[in-house]
């Protein structure tokens, strides 16, 4: 679990170092072309990197492939989980693969003080030593360094260079393996360690780490590596407030207009959500580092950075439900978990929610509009016009507001938003869930009562029935003709009549003339005039993005319409978007290492645009929705296991508070198990929805599946009396001699074993 203890990758400028805390003591490792006298100090997401290895939240274990022109560096750090101060290990070579000569290359060594701290460093003939955060440490290597230095090279900084050693050697004809570049940074005082040993504790951190990860298997393929490393690799120290943050990509944090870091606000959250499938304690860090940016005025920012936050501008309220998500999938007891974050968090999402209507119901009707309101001041970027009001909506220059009006008096669209509606329902009806959990009944009654008053206004004022789908609506009582994903995400807030949604799915979802198709889905709909061109320059739109938002997938938007699928359990439908998403992100996580912003609908490509960032942490969201087809914890039923796709796939190392989750699927049935232990298993793949593990109890409802499933549930003690409920049928059984029951069930049948005693 993540500390802000230790050494880690914690340095936003950086992937090239390993920095300790709390002493900020930096190891930098940087590049030297002998030919042209230069030296390689940055490494960025898109130039700099050539494939991402695994990285452990804790920073115990990290491995990435760095590229400089031709040349590709395999770069390890680590460090054994001890005591602190503990010594940190890094190993260096040349990448299987790399193009370049080594020997034109040369790896430079430095000690420093990260954010400019108060670190002394002194060079000795074959070795480095700084005294930072009171403790004296020494840095020296397995091979020797080069002394003296190649004529031309700076020396004013103390730095060992070392000779780059290839991946292999030619010896008699056979490629044989070459010792790596092995550097320690030990405290002294501590008995140091040999080589061999440093070595064989970074193998222990790596087969440790690779033991206990996210890790997928089957179709999931690498979706879990490539999710947490989109993540972890973007997790960084952020020094102005002091605390761990996942900002979207390290590259943001170093445009010099951010001071350092930039958080923005949905985002963040989607960071948190991804998080605690593996470390719970870096989803909490995440909430607790996006609430820390919340205005005086109480609502989450569009961003919020070292120099500036956005005072006019919040951005989609998922907030409460991302937060409600993850408390509740902390076990697998249907009990409050996290109740000290929730008590802790609550108020600020409340505050939040309740600044929303005051602020963004232009019009008094009831409903809300995207907005920007003048801060009075000139705070360095555009507050208060159409262009600021599209990016509160997270979908900067999407085609929907191409021909809206910006109402200068109420500072908001004159177009009552459908997905800020549903997005606002969703978050009243998430509040109303944590205030009960939280014990605070008039809170949760009087949200409760908000939330069904705002579906029954979206139901009567934004439902187009000629239409066939919910759309934006002007202020002249005209609907919007353009639609997009957003149009959806009424399903998600539950508030849809059924036969709504199904003509909602049947003739727009899955229509391949608008959303439909290969690459799903695109961001606005394949027939909109927007779709695919450039956004036309007018007043309060100075610049054209290209088709940033106008066609492109982006993850927020595939994970919000699937939630809403599997609300309604339209589980089909929401397993082939799962699948398509799924295939979309493995396409280019496999060959590039890339975790992109978003894609090309039509090619797949995230690389054919500017303004998709390669390592953008919620590209992971496209990997997230495949994992969640094994196992997902859902506000409104419970836990879910289980889908009715072909084939085989397991996801491992979900962390709860009972251990270790997994669960497998594949034509034989659902497997189910707690640290390693089985907790139930189907004769045939199935789902299973509102699944509660208690010791002596277990209990679901079987969604799906063929005529009859054999479902057998383990942990019970041999010869146990079990009280069995399927249905309306009661009966009593005996636990087998391995402690198990085996129970027949018709799909949508209820089921509950209870041991006694």
């Amino acid at each position: 679990m993540i500390k802000p203890t230790g050494w880690n990758t914690w340095d936003a400028n950086h992937l090239n170092a390993f920095v300790h805390l709390p002493s900020r003591l930096r190891v930098r490792f940087c590049l030297y072309h002998l030919g042209s006298h230069t030296k390689k100090e940055i490494f960025d997401w898109r130039a700099g990197m050539r494939r991402l290895g695994p990285h452990a939240s804790d920073g115990s274990y990290n491995q990435v492939d760095l590229r400089w022109d031709a040349l590709t560096l395999s770069c390890e750090y680590g460090h054994p989980v001890v005591e602190e101060p503990a010594p940190a290990i890094c190993r260096f070579i040349a990448a299987e693969g790399s193009m370049a000569d080594e020997a034109d290359y040369l790896l430079l060594v430095e000690l420093d003080g990260a954010w400019a701290a108060p670190v002394q460093v002194s060079q000795g003939n074959s070795s480095l030593a700084a005294q930072a955060g009171g403790v004296t440490w020494q840095l020296t290597a397995n091979h020797a360094p080069l002394n003296p230095l190649p004529e031309g090279m700076p020396s004013a900084t103390p730095f060992l260079a070392f000779a780059i050693p290839p991946a292999f050697q030619e010896w008699e004809d056979e490629p044989q393996p070459v010792d790596p570049i092995l550097i320690k940074i030990e405290p002294v005082g501590v008995p140091p360690v040999t080589f061999e040993e440093a070595a064989r504790r970074l193998d222990d951190e790596r087969k440790r780490y690779q033991a206990t990860a996210l890790r997928g298997m089957g179709w999931l393929d690498e979706a879990a590596a490539g999710m947490t490393r989109g993540l972890h690799w973007n997790t960084i120290w952020e020094p102005v407030k002091r605390r761990i943050c996942t900002p979207v990509s390290r590259d943001w944090c170093r445009v010099p207009g951010w001071g350092g870091y930039v958080l923005f606000d949905w985002d963040t959250f989607f960071a948190a959500m991804m998080s605690g499938l593996e470390d719970p304690s870096l989803a909490e860090a995440n909430v607790r580092a996006i609430l820390q940016e919340i205005t005086p005025a109480g609502f989450v920012p569009n961003f919020g950075s070292a120099r500036a936050t956005s005072q006019d501008r919040s951005q989609p309220p998922v907030g409460s439900y991302v937060v409600l998500k993850l408390a509740s999938s902390r076990s697998l007891v249907r009990a409050p978990q996290w109740l000290n974050l929730l008590s802790e968090v609550y108020p600020a999402l409340l505050r939040w929610h309740r600044w929303w209507m005051p602020h963004r119901d232009g019009n008094g009707d009831g409903l809300l509009e995207w907005g920007s309101t003048p801060t009075g001041e000139n705070p360095g970027w555009e507050a208060g016009t159409l262009r600021a009001a599209m990016y509160e909506s997270g979908l900067d220059n999407s085609p929907m507001y191409d021909s809206v009006v910006f109402n200068q008096t109420t500072h908001t669209m004159e177009l009552v938003d459908v997905g800020l509606n549903a997005l606002y329902a969703l978050d009243a009806w998430a509040l109303a869930q944590i205030a009960a959990i939280l014990g605070l009944e008039a809170d949760a009654s009087a949200l409760t009562d908000e939330y069904q008053q705002m579906g029954e206004r979206i139901n009567s004022v934004l439902w187009n029935e000629a239409a066939g789908i919910y759309q934006n609506k002007s202020w002249d009582g005209r609907f919007s003709p353009s639609l997009s994903p957003t149009n959806f995400y009424p399903l998600l807030a539950g508030i849809v009549p059924l036969q709504r949604a199904r003509r909602m799915v049947d003739e727009h979802l899955l229509n391949s003339g608008e959303f439909w198709g290969g690459f799903v889905l695109p961001s606005i709909s394949r027939g909109d005039p927007g779709y695919r061109s450039s956004e036309r320059r007018r007043e309060g739109l100075q610049s054209a993005v290209n088709d940033y938002w106008r066609g492109r997938i982006w993850g927020p938007m595939n994970f919000l319409v699937c939630e809403g699928l599997r609300r309604y359990g339209f589980d089909l439908e929401a397993l082939a978007l799962s699948q398509k998403s799924l295939d979309l992100f493995l396409g280019e996580w496999r060959g590039e290492s890339h975790v992109h912003e978003n894609y090309d609908d039509i090619s797949g490509d995230g690389d054919n645009a500017p303004n998709s960032d390669p390592v953008y942490h919620w590209g992971g969201l496209l990997a997230y929705l495949g994992i969640q087809e094994l196992a997902d914890f859902e506000p409104w039923k419970g836990w879910r296991f289980g889908n009715l796709g072909e084939g085989v796939s397991a996801i491992k190392g979900i962390r709860l508070v009972e251990g270790e989750l997994a669960v497998a699927v594949s034509p034989a049935g659902l497997r189910l198990s707690l640290n390693d232990l089985p907790v139930l298993t189907t004769d045939q793949p199935v789902i299973l929805r509102g699944v509660e593990v208690e010791p002596t109890k277990l209990s679901g409802e079987l969604v799906t599946g063929g005529p009859e499933v054999e479902l057998t549930l383990y942990g019970f003690k041999p010869g146990q009396s079990i009280s069995i409920r399927a249905g309306q049928t009661r009966r009593v059984s005996v636990a087998n001699p391995e402690g198990q029951v085996t129970l027949k069930l018709a799909k949508g049948t209820r089921f509950e074993a209870a041991g006694s005693g």
